[in-house]
Order: C-alpha cells, then sequence, then structure tokens
C-alpha cells in the first residue's frame, strides 16, 4: 500500500442470485460493522424479477445494486464486483452468510503492514435451516503446497488488495467449483499474506452438486497440475491422496460405489495409515452392503482447529 492510500477504506462484493432476502442480512451484517467500509457492491446474478427487485431494493447510501443480464455464475459476478471497486481493498460476502459487527475494525489493520496483500480469519460453519453450529474452522496456515492438497480457507473470511486482484486476473471464470480455493493458490504464490484467527464469519453450509465438485475438482488438479509434478514423491503422494479422497465424498453423496472403492483405494495406496481414509473406507465397505446414512469426508473438529 502506497503512503497515499488509506487502509480504511475497502469495497465489500456481495454476489446474488434469487435469494433476496438472505442478501439482505448479508448486506445488513456490513452495513452494522463498527468500522463501516467505503461501500458495498452487490451483484444480482441474473435474478428473476421478483427477487431482482428485491436485491434493487437494497440500494442505498453506501450501497451499489450492479445487475447482469444474463447468467455469468459466482466467479464472474465476484469479478464484476471487485473491479467496479475504487477502494485499495477488497472483502468478499456470500449473500447467505454473515459477518460479526468487528470483523472490518479487525481485519483492516492487517494490511498496515505493506508487505501483506491478502489476509483471511477463522469461521463458523452452521447447519442450513437449523443453524446449529456444525464446526468452528480455524485454517492458520496458507502454505502454497499444503493449499496443493487442501483448503479450508473461506472466500467470505477474505480480505485483498485490489492491486494484488488485479496482478493475478481474480477469479477463475472457467471453473465450475474451487473458484476460491484456486485463487487462495494463486495469491499464496504471489503474496504474503495475514491469518487472524478470530471467529468473524458465520458460513452456511449447503450440501454441494457432487458433479460439479467433481469437474471442478478434475479442472482443479489439471490447471495445477505442473506444481504437483514439481513436488518431491512424499508431498505429491499427499496432495493426489487428499484429492482422492475429496472426489470419494463426491462419489458417495452419488452412491455410485465403484467410484467411490476407486478413489478411496487410490488414498489409501498413497497414504494407507491415514485415520480418515481408514474411516472412510470402512463407510464404502457398509455401503456396499446397502447401508445409506449419512457420510462425512470433513475432519474432526479437533483435528480442523489444529491445522
Amino acid at each position: 500500500m502506497t503512503p497515499g492510500e488509506d487502509a480504511g477504506q475497502v469495497t465489500v462484493v456481495i454476489p446474488s442470485r434469487n435469494r433476496g432476502a438472505l442478501a439482505r442480512e448479508a448486506v445488513a451484517s456490513v452495513l452494522r460493522q463498527t468500522r463501516p467500509p467505503g461501500e458495498v457492491i452487490v451483484v444480482d446474478d441474473a435474478s428473476n424479477p421478483e427477487e431482482a427487485r428485491k436485491l434493487a431494493a437494497l440500494q442505498g447510501e453506501g450501497v451499489r445494486v450492479l445487475r447482469s443480464r444474463v447468467r455469468v455464475g459466482g466467479s464472474a459476478a465476484r469479478n464484476m464486483g471487485w473491479k467496479a471497486a475504487t477502494t485499495a481493498l477488497v472483502a468478499f460476502l456470500d449473500d447467505d452468510d454473515v459477518w460479526e459487527p468487528t470483523k472490518l475494525e479487525r481485519q483492516i489493520p492487517l494490511f498496515l503492514d505493506p508487505e501483506v496483500g491478502f489476509s483471511w480469519t477463522s469461521y463458523r460453519v452452521v447447519e442450513g435451516p437449523s443453524r446449529r453450529q456444525r464446526s468452528e474452522v480455524r485454517p492458520q496456515k496458507a502454505a502454497f503446497k499444503e493449499l496443493l492438497a487442501l483448503s479450508d480457507l473461506s472466500n467470505c473470511t477474505l480480505m485483498v488488495r485490489t492491486a494484488c486482484l488485479e496482478a493475478i486476473g481474480g477469479y477463475d471464470e472457467s471453473l465450475p467449483r474451487n473458484q476460491d480455493w484456486d485463487l487462495f493458490l494463486r495469491l499464496t504464490s504471489s503474496f504474503k499474506g495475514a491469518f487472524l484467527d478470530e471467529l468473524l464469519t458465520t458460513v452456511l453450509h449447503h450440501l454441494p452438486d457432487p458433479d460439479a465438485c467433481i469437474r471442478g475438482r478434475e479442472m482443479l488438479m489439471e490447471k495445477w497440475a505442473p506444481a504437483i509434478s514439481s513436488l518431491t514423491a512424499k508431498e505429491r503422494r499427499e496432495v493426489e491422496a487428499e484429492h482422492h479422497w475429496l472426489l470419494w465424498g463426491n462419489y458417495a453423496q452419488k452412491r455410485d460405489i465403484r467410484s467411490e472403492v476407486k478413489h478411496i483405494g487410490q488414498a489409501l495406496r498413497r497414504r494407507p495409515l491415514r485415520w480418515r481414509y481408514l474411516r472412510s473406507s470402512a463407510v464404502t465397505v457398509l455401503h456396499l452392503f446397502g447401508w445409506r446414512g449419512r457420510h462425512s469426508r470433513e475432519r474432526p473438529e479437533k483435528e480442523r482447529r489444529r491445522r
């Protein structure tokens, strides 16, 4: 940040499609900040007429609504938002998530260090309608090699210098999923990050579309194949094992037993003693015998907190 820039000026970008009521809650959580943003930009991704009216009604002092007449997807909507920003910093929030009132106040000072290009925080994950807390996620590290394997960083905790987004081109609009994972990889490979271990965001958990997850993960692995191939043999096994385990979870959701067996087998071949892979293989055995209870590919909360 150059001496003439104001570290306190941040634009908050909120993409939304057909979720006007939820977007209103997200915007309200931003407007309640103890350190107000410079501007809130809500990007309407071609919502239907009724929802578009709800989103348009959010426009007012400090809130600007941009509308795409054709559906472009979350990544393109976020890119549209940050490119319209005039501030030195940009923060992102999904339309179904909310911030604690002190998020901006606590996170902005990290950028007083001119070397910091982006920052992230801890966050809570809650279930859908019940809003029952599911977990607390404290992703303390953002090392490039570790992120190639698995990312617990949330896009809704991200604050980043606009200049950094310009340098890397923002979100990859070709990816159907994992766009935030890809963005964090590119940020980490180019800029210094800073972590704030405070629970300042609440993320609403949804069961994702497994087909989009599978395609997105395969595309992510293909995109970062050169970086993965440059790792040591041990590091490469770690990255490949984690991605096979994640794919196992997607195929388990689809109830594709053959693919479940294939991917959990590949994960175990690379890391045969990892407990969560062994646990997932036991779940697959139960699936083979017809049990279709709830499975989990997520790490236990204690393990999440240690990461």
